[in-house]
């Protein structure tokens, strides 16, 4: 569908003189704004999916981290259970095995603090950091109720402040039962400081994150970095236990770990427990050096447009496009783009509008668009190629040297959004000799052409291949002058006949046209597997007689 952009501009300029150009001034500045802000916005889109990529893998390496020192501490839980065996918890206050087996399992891991054993009254019996244990009642804390209720796995309690440390902590347990008799509790107290260190790796390069463990009702166990202000009385993550009832892991809509906007966060469950780990993002911090890009984009953004409304207000600028003067009014006629110019241009935005279409689609999916840089860059190119195409218009084409492989690479990213599946390059990168001398934007335009000519013979999804070789024509059939150079071929699979229409005869001849002024010529064969359309080119480093006016073939069947 063609988007007929600059042939809106010229209705601008069609208008009575009497018109104030105010209107055709902002349509022509205005367009780069547009597309500067489309790209902002697919950028800032690609960083925030970045964002939470980051943080769904990280809730998962935590998960892991967590889960296999948690299995560690109930492995050692149950240790001090069997060690137990059938004696009286009461009786373990004065046993000084038991009190140096707990010593021991504190100083063998890390994560702990100090491990415990309290009777089936509540009353603490044995702990490693003290002997003989005083008797204190712990018969109210919910670690011992629980498991007196009969909950079974590991407890985790709610956190604490601890009086020495100061940093926010909790227990974790286990219920000794006998006989379906309750005998007591073993447990140990997590070293918070532990999990910090872990994590101070991972959250180091992002200032803005934050990884914290979650009970199942929402309480907030752990967070690190450790908030010293954080008040006495539990928080709540109440997002995360309606999340987990759903799906073991995902992303939360909203996060209480971050303070002051919104964040990217992502949740897990932690195997072997009921616990879960959460990981977030900043999305101010996420977002910090796209900011700074914004201000490239707006600066671009606004020289592009200031240099478009100068051409506009120059008699022999843009702002002549379409215009005419007036017949019977003494009114002289000023230049204008010719109508193949305006044609050209017209093709070149079409993609341009198909690939950000394809970025908004492959945004808007799950995981990341291993295509996205190349539309995205695809994009910006076809910009540019308008903009070559215009000043061509203008002023005149100036040939130069040009590398044919990166002219095909640039057609594969302009027509992402176009042509699907992606075009596939067969160039050999260490191959020489594939430099040729012509306009550069009417090249990528003779290109164009013929790919979107084997769009419509070739079948739906059939993949289309180009390639560039040099080629040194000796004979008559080649249909070029006897020389060397630069063949490129376009390949697809078709199963039926093409249609003849007025846009494919425009296309070829517009092809041929190109091909003249190059010095070469182009042919379309049909084969068993398809159509094939060849591209001669001189080689810019090649030798050969002056040359006769080109002949091609305009029409194939397949």
């Amino acid at each position: 569908m063609k988007i007929g952009i600059l042939r809106m501009l010229r209705g601008f300029g069609a208008r009575p003189a009497g018109q104030p150009g105010l209107a055709r001034v902002v349509a022509v500045v205005g367009l780069p704004l547009i597309l500067v802000a489309l790209v902002a916005w697919f950028d800032r889109n690609s960083e925030l999916k970045a964002a939470r990529q980051k943080v769904i893998a990280s809730a998962h390496v935590l998960s892991e981290h967590a889960g296999a020192r948690f299995l560690s501490v109930d492995v050692a839980l149950s240790q001090v259970r069997d060690a137990l065996g059938t004696r009286a918890v009461t009786a373990m206050r004065t046993d000084t095995d038991m009190h140096d087996l707990l010593v021991r399992l504190v100083r063998r891991m890390p994560e702990l603090e100090l491990a415990f054993v309290i009777d089936e009254r509540g009353v603490l019996a044995s702990s490693s950091r003290i002997y003989p244990a005083p008797e204190r009642d712990l018969s109210q804390r919910e670690f011992f109720l629980a498991g007196k209720a009969g909950q079974e796995g590991l407890l985790f309690s709610v956190p604490f402040r601890g009086a020495a440390t100061r940093s926010v902590s909790f227990a974790v347990s286990r219920a000794i039962w006998r006989d379906g008799v309750f005998g007591g509790i073993v447990g140990a107290i997590v070293f918070p400081e532990y999990f910090h260190s872990s994590y101070r790796g991972l959250l180091a390069p992002t200032p803005g994150a934050a990884a914290a463990l979650v009970r199942k009702d929402g309480t907030l166990l752990l967070r690190s970095p450790d908030l010293r202000a954080q008040p006495d009385t539990p928080l709540l993550i109440p997002d995360v236990p309606e999340q987990r009832g759903k799906h073991e892991s995902g992303l939360l809509a909203a996060s209480a770990l971050i303070e002051g906007g919104p964040a990217a966060a992502a949740y897990r469950a932690v195997p072997g427990t009921d616990l879960t780990v959460v990981y977030a993002l900043s999305e101010g911090d996420v977002l910090s050096a796209w900011n700074k890009r914004v201000a490239g984009y707006v600066l671009m953004g606004g020289l592009a447009s200031f240099a478009l409304a100068v051409l506009m207000r120059r008699p022999t600028g843009l702002g002549a496009l379409g215009a005419r003067g007036r017949p019977g009014t003494g009114t002289p006629p000023r230049p204008s783009l010719s109508d193949a110019t305006v044609g050209a241009v017209d093709r070149v935005l079409t993609p341009v509008l198909g690939d950000l279409a394809f970025l908004d689609a492959r945004n808007r999916a799950d995981g990341p668009a291993p295509e996205f840089d190349d539309a995205l860059n695809g994009a910006g190119h076809g910009v540019r190629l308008a903009q070559r195409l215009l000043d061509a218009g203008r002023r005149g084409g100036r040939p130069r040297i040009v590398h044919a492989p990166t002219v095909l690479n640039n057609v594969r990213c302009l027509l992402i959004g176009s042509v699907w599946p992606p075009i596939e390059i067969d160039a050999a990168a260490d191959e020489k000799g594939l430099d040729v001398f012509v306009e550069a934007a009417e090249f990528e335009l003779a290109v164009m052409d013929l790919v979107m000519d084997l769009k419509q013979r070739a079948d739906a999804g059939s993949q289309i291949t180009l390639a560039a070789r040099r080629d040194v024509v000796r004979s008559e059939p080649a249909h070029v002058q006897a020389g060397d150079y630069v063949c490129i071929t376009l390949r697809a699979a078709c199963s039926r006949h093409a249609d003849a229409s007025a846009t494919n005869a425009m296309r070829h001849e517009e092809i041929a046209a190109f091909a003249t002024r190059a010095g070469g010529g182009w042919q379309m064969l049909s084969g068993p597997d398809g159509p094939e359309a060849r591209l001669w080119i001189p080689a810019a480093l090649g030798r050969r007689e002056d040359h006769p006016a080109p002949r091609f073939n305009g029409r194939a069947q397949c």
